[in-house]
């Protein structure tokens, strides 16, 4: 399985044919390339490895949440969202690195 290093999401990998033309000075028309090989979200590099836990919950706040700047995030009786995401990837000299990501999404009325 292949890990996206850009969002840490499992992907394939793709090729892909993205560009633009463009004026410069006298130059009309010209094609920048940027085609290549990339992950099938986001066209990020790629590495293998694999995600092994992604769940998402809803939950009623019982309590106050604080963001890591100490203000009021999620209020007590507030609903909000948490995603969970574990797994790892085998970077270029062959060393296993953890994914370790969670989330908490207030959700709106």
């Amino acid at each position: 399985m292949l890990i996206c290093l850009d969002c840490l999401d499992e992907c394939e990998e793709i090729e892909f044919r993205d560009g633009f033309f463009y004026d410069y000075g006298s130059i009309r028309g010209a094609w920048h390339d940027e085609s290549g090989t990339g992950s099938s979200c986001c066209h990020g590099e790629t590495a293998q490895g694999r995600i092994w836990l992604n769940r998402t919950s809803k939950h009623v706040a019982r309590k106050d949440h604080l963001s890591p700047a100490g203000n009021l995030w999620i209020a007590k009786g507030e609903t909000y969202i948490n995603e969970i995401k574990k797994g790892y990837y085998i970077d270029t000299l062959g060393d296993h690195i953890g994914i370790f990501e969670t989330n908490k999404y207030k959700v709106r009325k």
